[in-house]
């Protein structure tokens, strides 16, 4: 499993090449974040600059929502594991082809 970089103003985040070599998956990545005391109803603040690098390799919480019934069809076949769930679920998963920071490719958001 190879480790990429990516420079950014915030700072550095180190993606994975995990089951296909051809692309870099950086999970979990704060775009910004819930006020402290009040997540519902209120406006994110931005994400905070941080120094060091942001190992990438974990999904983010989920929103807030009902599971799927155990055993049912939409488990078994779509949801497998029960994923943490939060209020504050301000995360992006970025899968990019780009092999290197020069690489300027198009974005689908």
């Amino acid at each position: 499993m190879a480790l990429i970089e990516a420079k950014t103003s915030l700072g550095t985040y180190v993606g994975i090449q995990d089951h296909h070599p051809e692309y870099t998956i950086f999970k979990g990545i704060p775009y910004a974040k819930a006020p402290i005391g009040e997540l519902r109803w209120k406006k994110p603040v931005p994400a905070e600059p941080f120094k060091g690098k942001f190992i990438a390799d974990t999904f983010g919480t989920i929103s807030c929502q009902l599971r799927h019934e155990i055993g049912s069809f939409y488990q078994k076949e779509f949801f497998e594991h029960q994923e943490a769930m939060s209020e504050d679920s301000l995360f992006l998963n970025i899968w990019t082809p780009a092999q290197t920071e020069n690489d300027k490719l198009p974005v689908l958001v």
